[in-house]
């Protein structure tokens, strides 16, 4: 009976002892990197497509395509610019609401643009704004620089 005995510490020791042999083997039995824990961020990145001017619910507005390249879902929650034209100021952006964009997705912003009374002939005007996007929690803010094209941009705005 005592071969049965041996056998049973001999089988427990080996499951005790197989999770730990098998952790170093994975950290080439380097003990001190085992036992630090490790983390990585997942990563946030958005790539922009096209922008383009259209007249949506009578508002002038750009549709601008952003596809979430990042690790995990992303929202843009705002936008704020203004509207440049040779330098000087024209009008102001804004994000018209938030977009939730899950990942590997493209979807679309909807810039709403208000103009002054200016006199728009030139080649393009410009938005230089930050867009805040909100990552797990997080609030990050990102420049996003947006031209567009004059002639596009009266065609949509109804030729003013």
């Amino acid at each position: 009976m005592r071969w049965y005995v041996i056998v049973v510490k001999a089988v427990e020791t080996a499951l005790i002892l197989a999770p730990i042999v098998y952790g170093l083997c994975l950290y080439g039995w380097d003990v001190q990197s085992m036992m630090v824990p490790s983390y990585k961020s997942p990563g946030m990145g958005f790539s922009i497509g096209d922008a383009e001017p259209v007249l949506f619910e009578d508002l002038t507005v750009i549709n601008v395509s952003v596809t979430n390249t990042g690790e995990c879902p992303i929202t843009v929650t705002d936008f704020q610019a203004p509207v440049l034209y040779r330098g000087n100021k024209v009008g102001e952006a804004y994000l018209r609401y938030p977009v939730s964009i899950p990942l590997g997705e493209t979807t679309y912003l909807i810039i709403v643009v208000e103009l002054s009374n200016a006199t728009l002939s030139d080649v393009v005007v410009e938005l230089p704004g930050r867009v805040r996007v909100e990552l797990m929690g997080l609030v990050v803010e990102a420049p996003l620089n947006i031209t567009v094209s004059i002639g596009t941009f009266l065609r949509a705005c109804g030729g003013r």
